[in-house]
């Protein structure tokens, strides 16, 4: 995505979250890992379920990007909120620091549908290759169950 940074926000740390849960939608898996990964991969999902993960996702990511945007990578961010919205460039102040805390909400506002969408897409890769057996399970999560069929 042009104007992005090339920094990874958040993927991994939602899963180790996810794993460190216990079960939330489905009675058969150890962990929300594994429900995330029920829903990201059913091709027709429970309504209830995918809005479930999406929420917590949504959750996750801007709980990141608010931390992120504290941080040393605040002048990256600002920049991608700008290139995706130009109209925050004239709310900002005029400043070559880093933008005050109170217009971090608004900077993630304007992030966070592009850095959600690319969170549940690579999630999505996660949960298969974990499924398939080429991914190591994250931390605290048990290993995938075998593919029906088997």
């Amino acid at each position: 995505m042009k104007g992005a940074p090339q920094i990874d926000l958040l993927w991994p740390a939602a899963m180790k979250a996810a794993a460190a849960l216990p079960s939330r939608l489905f009675a058969r898996n150890a962990s929300f890992w594994q429900d995330i990964c029920d829903v990201l991969l059913d091709p027709e999902p429970d309504r209830h379920a995918s809005e479930t993960v999406r929420r917590w996702l949504r959750d996750q990511v801007e709980r990141e990007l608010l931390e992120r945007l504290k941080g040393s990578e605040h002048g990256s961010l600002t920049v991608w909120a700008c290139s995706l919205s130009p109209r925050v460039i004239w709310k900002l102040p005029c400043s070559v620091g880093p933008s005050p805390s109170r217009f971090h909400r608004r900077i993630a506002a304007v992030i966070l549908p592009h850095k959600l969408a690319q969170v549940e897409r690579q999630l999505a890769r996660l949960a298969f290759q974990w499924r398939m057996g080429a991914l190591r399970p994250p931390t605290g999560s048990s290993p995938p169950p075998p593919p029906p069929g088997s």
